[in-house]
C-alpha cells in the first residue's frame, strides 16, 4: 500500500476501535536490507513484480510513522523499532519494522 493509503486505513483502524480497543500496526523500516528493491515512484514506495503481480513495499524513517497517529483519539502504548536478521529459504537478510500498540481513548 501507498503511504497515502496506509494513513488511510490506520485512520479507519482506529474509527472503528470500540473506546479502550488496541490495536496493533507493524510497518516496514527503511533499514531493512530489501529497501530500494524495484522502482520508487514516491519515497519509500518500492514497486515489484512477484510472479507477474505488482506488489509494493512501503518503508518510513525513523520519525515518519509517529505521524501517522497524530491528531487521533489514541494513547501509544507501546512503540519499539525491531531490527533483526530472517532466514529465507538459503539465505539471511536483514528486515526491521516498527511495532506499535495503540489503544483508543474511552469517552
Amino acid at each position: 500500500m501507498s503511504k497515502k493509503d496506509i494513513k488511510k486505513s490506520v485512520d479507519e483502524m482506529i474509527r472503528v476501535l470500540k473506546p479502550g480497543g488496541l490495536c496493533f500496526v507493524k510497518l516496514f523500516s527503511k533499514d531493512s536490507e530489501h529497501y530500494g528493491e524495484g522502482e520508487e515512484p514516491n519515497p519509500g514506495e518500492c514497486v515489484e513484480i512477484y510472479d507477474d503481480e505488482i506488489v509494493m513495499h512501503t518503508f518510513f524513517d525513523d520519525e515518519e510513522p509517529d505521524k501517522l497517529f497524530e491528531n487521533l483519539e489514541i494513547e501509544v502504548l507501546y512503540k519499539e523499532k525491531r531490527v533483526f536478521a530472517k532466514k529465507l529459504e538459503d539465505r539471511v537478510f536483514k528486515e526491521s519494522h516498527y511495532d506499535y500498540f495503540v489503544q483508543k481513548k474511552r469517552i
